[in-house]
């Protein structure tokens, strides 16, 4: 199943405009659809985002802007087995979180992976992992230019904020509810 969300077109301004129209658009609820993708787990997601699900996990690809070293962002979906226990805790959204970071490299190619775990009510854990894929800049004659790291942490940060978990949650009930 794939999924593309379309509403109003913020991620089409220009890089400078766009943080404060989504803050406006997250004020009023535009710009962003809730949709369920694992029992109990409520997301807001960034219009021009694409679900996929597969045995299990649920993949989200973010819109990308082009012409910088990144190619792309998106977000894996998994519940299951509680993370390890060695690694940091951080709160969004009145929320704790698991977090650790995991790094790969591939032909020119950087893997950075962003987990955050959070226990559901049915003893499980779900884990959402950002995954931002980027190109090594030293593989161009004329390399494209950075990617503006800080406001995709924002768009994480954002995503984990408002992401809510309800309790009793049926799975026949996962999928896109659009709010706009």
């Amino acid at each position: 199943m794939a999924l593309f969300i379309a509403s109003f077109r913020c991620y089409r301004l220009p890089m400078r405009v766009r943080s404060a129209v989504v803050g406006l658009c997250l004020s009023v609820g535009l710009c962003w659809a809730s949709v369920s993708l694992s029992r109990g787990v409520v997301f807001w997601l960034p219009p021009g985002s694409r679900v996929h699900s597969w045995s299990g996990v649920w993949r989200v690809d973010f819109p990308v802007e082009e012409g910088t070293t990144l190619r792309e962002v998106f977000l894996l979906v998994r519940e299951g087995e509680a993370p390890p226990l060695d690694v940091e805790l951080v709160r969004f959204g009145g929320k704790s979180f698991r977090f650790f970071r995991e790094e790969e490299g591939a032909a020119g190619s950087f893997y950075e992976s962003l987990n955050y775990s959070l226990p559901l009510s049915n003893g499980n854990w779900v884990t959402l992992s950002f995954v931002i894929h980027t190109v090594n800049p030293g593989v161009y004659t004329l390399p494209p230019p950075p990617h503006d790291r800080r406001e995709l942490l924002d768009l994480i940060e954002v995503i984990l904020e408002r992401m809510r978990t309800v309790s009793g949650f049926p799975s026949d009930r996962e999928g896109v509810r659009f709010r706009q």
